[in-house]
Formats: structure tokens, C-alpha cells, sequence
């Protein structure tokens, strides 16, 4: 088993380690979005290039085709192929200032030249777009955009002349805006994304894993020391007490009237029942453990098995000067189960009732009828148990902590037992308890054993 201070050692570096992994994933997806943003502006730039480009060829086709010569010169270029003097040609006409920029080209036209060129450049994102004349008026733009939208477009960033310049600047700009940027440059990195955050989550998932493994094995550790601990100590005492009988029995030398051998036999006999006894709640509890528990139901009377098991324990508690008292007011106490499992749970109720009662013990047990079966209720005025202990008692080996009274025996198999029984019958049980007030362990038993549950 890994030492105590070993296991905080590495929970405190693999957090460490953890948190470190996280910012620098954090840092490289910071990076990536920050070059991402670079390599998108870098594509709207050239996209504007590429804009201006394509509508000086709209605008020099539509002029050349307008031109009762345009036709000629077209043809005449392209049977002899001279490139570099068509786009002399286009450049020129594209710059003439025959007809204003918005008379000869429509918004349409322009968002299908915008949009095809973004495409080519590998933006799919939607942008806002306007044409603004040397006088910052816009003239080729939607006919629904808002106001406050053409005012942003007017300081944008993004922004190319589409005309000559003269002494007055700028004759037509365009202005470009994405609508969202941000979601753009996330969109193009979703796979890088995605897969970072499985593989964060996975190394969180397996670490967490990890932790919660070395913390159940420490649990589990300490609970298995006190165990062996407590049935060293339960075991070892009607061990030394057989013994010692057995000498005193045995030893010739001291004369011994018929009464206190038999005292001592009976102390054997008691103490060979006790051994038996916690012997019996370990065999049931791996038995439970492996999933062997045998029933065997038939019909019994809940009132008799309590008269019974209170028979068994009424011995004790008056020799703690206490004193316990029945109230067995259910009118149907019949129900189907298995006798012995039941009364062992009806006894070791009664059991912890007495134990965790430090001064003379005042038990009371009582029955009622319910709706599907039988609420049996154990009732002590005890040390009682603190709210943060009453989800642990039922567990395994669980021993609700006394403080600095040693005088409490047992290896916290009783509860879990109980439990264990309680349900295999198909019914339950709960603890109401106030820390110095008692504790009272309320049964419910159906009627009939739940089919699937023997």
C-alpha cells in the first residue's frame, strides 16, 4: 500500500502537472487563434485586390460592349492573343469617367464579385459591404441595411479604392466588414478544437479516475487495519476468558464446589456462543459479498420474532440496569420471509440499541401496519449519531465514531448486514437520529418477498 504522504505528493503534482497541461493548451490555442486572425486578414486584403480587379473587368466589358468599336477591338485581341494590351485596354476603360460608378454597377453585381472572390480566398463568413464616393456618401449599397451599419462600414478597416484618385482623393472606396469575425476564425479552428478539449477532458477524466482509486484504497486500508484490529481484540477475549476457565476447571489444587464449576462451564459455554457468533457475522458478510445468500421464506409472525430476539438480549440490558419495553400495535404481523436472517436482524438492531446506550439503556420497539406490509421502529436514547455519519453507518465495516469511549464492541458488519437482509426482502430501512438524543432505526418489510430479490 502506497504510504499517506506519498498519495498527497502525487495529488499535489498530478493537479500541478494538470493545471499546467490546461495553460499550455490554453496558451497554444491562444496562438493558433491569433495566427488564424493574421492568415484571415491577410485573405481579406487580397480579396480586395481581387475585387477592385474583377470590377475594373466588369466595368471595361460593359463599356467595350456599349462601344460601337468594342466589339472589333474584342475580337481583333483575341484572335491575335495580345493579353497585355486587352488589360491595357480594360485598365483604361475601366477608369474613364464616362457614366458615375453606381449608374453602372448594381449591388448585386458587386456582392456576386465580392462573394466570388472571398470564396476563391477561402472566407466563407458573411460581411456587410458598401460603396462610398469622395464625399463619403454611400452610393452602391443594401437597400435594408441600417444607418448604424454604414457607419461602421465607413471607418472599417477593410477598405479599397475602386477608382482613379484625383486633387479631391478617392473617387469610390469600397468597405468591407465581417459580421463575425470571431466566430469565423472559431469555426475554421472547430477540429483543432474539438480535439484539444477531448483529450483535456480525457487526461481530467483519467486523473480524477486516479485520485478517487488511491483515495477508496487508503479508505479501504484504513478500515481493513481497524478491522483486524477490532476482531483481534473481540476474539481474543472469550479466547483468554475459555482459557482461564478451562484452568481453573483443570487445576486440582484449588477445591471447587459443584455451583462454580458450573459457573465455569457456563462461562465456557457463553463465551464458545460469542466466539460463535462473530465467527457467523464474517462468514455472512462474504457470503452477502459473493452474492451466495440463501433464503428460505415461508410465513412467520414479525411480534414472535421480536418476542424472541428481545428473550435473547433482555439478559444484557439488565446488566446495564436497563430496561426495554414493546409496543407491538401492528394487527397483521404476518409476512413472508426467511425466520432466521430475520430475527438476526431484529436482535442486532436491539444489539447497537444496547452498545450505544452508555448509561442504563432505555430501548423500546414497536410495530405498526402499513400500506404493503410492516414498519418495525428500534428506538434508543443513546449517544446518538451526527448527521454526517448517518449516510456511513450501513457501509461495510463502518464504526460510527464514539470520541473517547472504548467501550463499544464490534467490527461494523452489523448495519451493512441488516441493510442487506432488509433489502434482499425487498423492503428498507433509515435511521432518525439527534447527537445525544438517540437514534431510532425505522424497517419497513413488504408483506411478500419481491420476486428477483431471493
Amino acid at each position: 500500500m502506497i504510504p499517506q504522504k506519498y498519495i498527497n505528493y502525487i495529488i499535489i503534482l498530478g493537479t500541478a502537472a494538470l493545471l499546467g497541461l490546461a495553460g499550455i493548451q490554453f496558451y497554444w490555442m491562444q496562438n493558433a487563434y491569433h495566427l488564424k486572425e493574421a492568415q484571415l486578414e491577410q485573405n481579406l486584403i487580397k480579396s480586395l485586390y481581387g475585387i477592385r480587379r474583377n470590377v475594373a473587368k466588369n466595368q471595361a466589358m460593359k463599356r467595350m460592349t456599349a462601344s460601337p468599336f468594342g466589339n472589333q477591338i474584342m475580337q481583333h485581341f483575341d484572335k491575335h492573343d495580345p493579353s497585355w494590351a486587352m488589360e491595357m485596354m480594360q485598365e483604361f476603360l475601366s477608369s474613364s469617367p464616362f457614366t458615375p460608378l453606381e449608374e453602372n454597377l448594381s449591388y448585386a453585381e458587386l456582392d456576386s464579385i465580392i462573394h466570388q472572390e472571398l470564396k476563391e480566398n477561402g472566407i466563407k463568413s458573411h460581411v456587410d459591404f458598401a460603396v462610398f464616393n469622395r464625399f463619403k456618401e454611400p452610393v452602391i449599397y443594401d437597400d435594408n441595411v441600417r444607418v448604424k451599419t454604414l457607419k461602421r462600414l465607413l471607418h472599417s478597416d477593410y477598405q479599397i479604392n475602386l477608382a482613379g484618385r484625383d486633387f479631391m482623393g478617392p473617387q469610390y472606396v469600397l468597405s468591407l466588414q465581417m459580421i463575425n469575425k470571431k466566430g469565423a476564425i472559431l469555426h475554421s479552428m472547430i477540429g483543432m478544437l474539438s480535439l484539444s478539449l477531448v483529450l483535456l477532458l480525457s487526461v481530467i477524466a483519467i486523473f480524477y479516475f486516479t485520485v478517487s482509486t488511491l483515495l477508496k484504497q487508503k479508505k479501504l486500508s484504513i478500515i481493513k487495519n481497524d478491522f483486524i484490529n477490532n476482531m483481534t481484540h473481540e476474539l481474543n477475549t472469550p479466547i483468554s476468558t475459555i482459557s482461564l476457565a478451562c484452568e481453573m476447571l483443570s487445576d486440582r489444587s484449588i477445591n471447587q464446589t459443584e455451583e462454580q464449576k458450573k459457573n465455569f462451564i457456563g462461562m465456557i459455554k457463553d463465551e464458545n456462543k460469542r466466539l460463535g457468533n462473530l465467527v457467523e457475522s464474517v462468514l455472512q458478510t462474504a457470503i452477502i459479498d459473493k452474492g451466495e445468500l440463501k433464503f428460505k421464506p415461508e410465513n412467520i409472525s414479525v411480534h414472535a420474532i421480536i418476542e424472541n430476539a428481545v428473550k435473547n438480549i433482555h439478559i444484557q440490558i439488565q446488566q446495564k440496569g436497563g430496561q426495554i419495553s414493546q409496543q407491538l400495535n401492528a394487527k397483521i404481523d404476518e409476512i413472508e420471509g426467511d425466520k432466521t436472517h430475520l430475527t438476526n436482524v431484529i436482535f442486532n438492531l436491539l444489539d447497537n440499541a444496547n452498545k450505544y446506550s452508555l448509561d442504563a439503556p432505555e430501548i423500546k420497539i414497536s410495530t405498526e401496519d402499513v400500506v404493503g406490509g410492516i414498519v418495525i421502529k428500534v428506538s434508543d436514547k443513546g449517544m446518538g449519531i451526527a448527521p454526517e455519519n448517518q449516510h456511513k453507518i450501513f457501509e461495510k465495516l463502518y464504526r460510527v465514531p464514539t470520541g473517547n469511549v472504548h467501550n463499544v464492541k464490534g467490527f461494523g458488519l452489523g448495519l451493512s448486514y441488516v441493510k442487506a437482509i432488509v433489502e434482499k426482502h425487498g423492503g428498507n430501512i433509515k435511521v432518525e437520529s439527534e447527537l445525544g438524543k438517540g437514534a431510532t432505526f425505522v424497517v419497513f418489510l413488504p408483506k411478500t418477498i419481491q420476486h428477483g430479490n431471493n
